[in-house]
């Protein structure tokens, strides 16, 4: 009877083990969102489903405007709740089904499956909106932030590598418009139906 129950004690904690080590493997420990290495699998695996059923496809990267002075005037700790306020605003504006990782640092990659060209650009200007609006808090301080954000619709050929890079190029063209701003990525397919 003992050892049956000690049995039973030490499977439950390798199941809690195994969940653990699983998390780890796919979690941003701050933010609690996706890892890049888990986000960009997932991103692979959309462009699968998006070609083999004909579906759109979009992604947005944003990316914390002036994070680095922020850091450097504020602290770290600031800087880490800056994070996690953007990273809860972000999910706050997202459905269900869309996805949302941080890539490092101060950057996100948001993946919108069934989403266009016009949705995706409406979704990051909602995105850029919701963060605009954020305050945090700090100890005698309140700090206001922007975004800037860069989107790119699947173009039914591209890999990932391919949208990323449209959606990076976009971003870098938001950060010299001026920053808190919104740019698309070229290439997209107009035949591509609109987001659900």
């Amino acid at each position: 009877m003992r050892s049956a129950a000690r049995t039973k004690i030490l499977q439950e904690e390798l199941v809690g083990q195994t969940r653990r080590l699983e998390t780890m493997l796919h979690e941003d420990m701050l933010t609690g969102l996706f890892n890049r290495r888990y986000t960009l699998t997932r991103l692979s695996g959309l462009i699968s489903g998006a070609r083999r059923h004909g579906r759109p496809l979009s992604v947005a990267m944003v990316d914390i405007d002036r994070f680095k002075a922020l850091n450097d005037h504020y602290g770290h700790e600031a800087g880490d709740l800056a994070l996690v306020s953007v990273a809860a605003a972000l999910r706050e504006r997202l459905r269900a089904e869309d996805e949302l990782g941080r890539l490092g640092g101060e950057e996100f990659l948001t993946l919108l499956p069934d989403t266009n060209e016009h949705a995706a650009a409406a979704v990051a200007e909602s995105i850029r909106a919701s963060v605009e609006e954020l305050t945090v808090r700090l100890v005698g301080h309140e700090l206001s932030l922007t975004v800037s954000v860069g989107w790119a619709t699947w173009d039914g050929e591209e890999d990932d590598d391919g949208i990323i890079r449209r959606a990076d190029q976009a971003l870098y063209k938001a950060k010299n418009a001026g920053r808190n701003c919104v740019r698309g990525g070229q290439g997209v397919s107009a035949t591509l139906r609109r987001r659900t």
